[in-house]
């Protein structure tokens, strides 16, 4: 066992490199060290990032693990406003300037269709009302109407959580409904951590089964906004009927003297749905707003990495999850597989534009709040009714939540694979890189024992040429109960000229 060190930004990390058939290390063990990784690494690799990817095995075969670095370049990364709504009569989509020639993956800020409302307290007159709709089952601790703390409107829902009061249960009932699939959001705020005072949401059924789920608060005094899937709730006795749900409700499961919780705007999401995701290449001049549609430009119709997947398309299909997500979209990928001679590279320079496109659900597209800063330079977020029409700007500086990532030439110092289970004495792997004209280069390990867990520290890091990919073969013995592998690659690369 060797041990080596590995320096960065906050000072010295440790971390145990392994070496030889069936060593097995637990990989939250950490020992001293001695190895400066700057050593080989050319100065102006000044910046270090990390990406990963979790791949499920297919059992008792060779499976071949593939990976590019991801490196930020453009971006207006703030998701603090709602900045447009993707419809079927909608199309949103952000315009940016290319400074790679290539992008290998996205991040968008998206939510799923906003859903009905349960309950935003606004129709309560006083106590009275709000608690013949909401029934305690504590007569003595009956919710109140707020009016000094909420987050939108006049008024939210005040509970008691203070001493004598555990297990009290507050629930609106309503015509039995389908939440297969659904999600509850709503917005909590407490005067107490979480550690003080905690709570449950729960559904019923109308034979009286229940299905719940703890609350977590981010902190005291701040709105925060929970997203609960309803298929993370668990069942409290018998089989919950989700396609019979009466009542929601909150219960109090640890209380703390002078406790309270403030309730606002309660939604019932359905099940979200799917949105389909373009890329246009729109020449050398910015579009203009009321001027340029979509079609004035080219689609870029080869999304898609051949070098790892193999395949391509026209656009990306993304199946969205309930509430308000940051989606790091991995297929959306242009111009990597460098070692294609069919493959279309980016224009470096030219603008290109994002597009959301409506299947089967209404989503809210984030971005930054445009009152407070230009948050990008080099393009803008817009609306059109569809390809053929002209685009409109959504604003004075306003963008979408975007990031583009791309592949470079990037130094590798670390690599870390762990596996979900534990692997037989069969299961081998190797690990390698690839280069750009698809020739092994630098070999990790070559047909060694699998082992669960294992972070290997390079005492020389090895260089990966832009187009280039890390693979891992992983020959699976099919009796062991190993059915993914997280692989993680670790690594230094210039930071790119960006045009944001």
């Amino acid at each position: 066992m060797e041990t080596i060190q590995v320096r960065d930004a906050n000072g010295v990390r440790s971390y145990m490199k392994v070496e030889g058939e069936g060593t097995e290390i637990n990989p939250y063990m950490s020992s001293v060290v001695s190895k400066d990784i700057s050593s080989g690494i050319p100065p102006e690799f000044t910046k270090q990032t990390a990406n990963g990817e979790t791949y499920l095995l297919q059992k008792g075969q060779l499976n071949n693990l593939r990976i590019r670095p991801q490196i930020w370049n453009e971006h207006a990364e703030s998701s603090r406003s709602i900045i447009a709504n993707v419809t079927n009569t909608n199309i949103v989509g952000q315009v940016f300037k290319a400074s790679q020639d290539n992008i290998n993956g996205i991040d968008l800020a998206l939510e799923s269709a906003g859903g009905v409302t349960v309950d935003d307290f606004e129709n309560y007159a006083n106590d009275t009302e709000l608690n013949l709709a909401w029934i305690a089952s504590n007569a003595a601790n009956e919710a109140a109407v707020e009016t000094s703390v909420v987050y939108e409107g006049a008024k939210s829902m005040y509970l008691d959580t203070g001493t004598g009061f555990t297990g009290n249960e507050w629930a609106k009932s309503f015509t039995a409904e389908d939440y297969t699939g659904r999600t509850l959001q709503f917005q909590l705020q407490s005067n107490k951590e979480y550690k003080d005072v905690k709570m449950i949401v729960f559904i019923e059924d109308s034979v009286g089964n229940k299905a719940s789920r703890q609350i977590v608060q981010a902190n005291r005094d701040i709105w925060t906004k929970l997203v609960t899937p309803i298929n993370t709730f668990i069942d409290e006795s018998a089989s919950t009927d989700l396609t019979d749900i009466v009542k929601v409700g909150y219960r109090i499961e640890q209380e703390k003297k002078d406790g309270y919780v403030i309730i606002d705007i309660l939604n019932s999401i359905p099940a979200p749905g799917t949105v389909e995701i373009k890329l246009w290449d729109m020449g050398a001049t910015l579009p203009q707003t009321g001027i340029t549609s979509l079609s004035d430009g080219t689609q870029y119709e080869k999304l898609g990495d051949l070098g790892t997947t193999g395949a391509q398309t026209a656009s990306v299909m993304v199946d969205l999850l309930g509430g308000k997500r940051i989606y790091h979209i991995d297929r959306f990928v242009a111009g990597v597989a460098l070692e294609m001679p069919t493959n279309e590279i980016l224009i470096t320079g030219n603008y290109y534009a994002i597009t959301i496109h409506h299947v089967d659900t209404d989503v809210q597209v984030y971005g930054p709040n445009a009152t407070l800063d230009n948050y990008y330079n080099n393009g803008y977020s817009f609306t059109t009714p569809n390809e053929s029409n002209v685009i409109t700007s959504t604003g004075a500086n306003e963008d979408l939540m975007f990031i583009i990532f791309s592949t470079q030439v990037v130094y590798v110092y670390e690599v870390t694979i762990v596996t979900d289970g534990i692997p037989d004495g069969g299961s081998r792997t190797s690990a390698y890189v690839e280069d750009e004209n698809m020739k092994r280069t630098d070999i990790l390990v070559s047909g060694i024992k699998a082992v669960p867990s294992i972070t290997t520290v390079l005492q020389k890091p090895f260089k990966m040429t832009k187009g280039s990919k890390f693979e891992q073969e992983y020959n699976d013995d099919f009796t062991d109960n190993v059915t993914s592998i997280n692989l993680i690659i670790q690594y230094m690369f210039i930071p790119p000229q960006v045009n944001g």
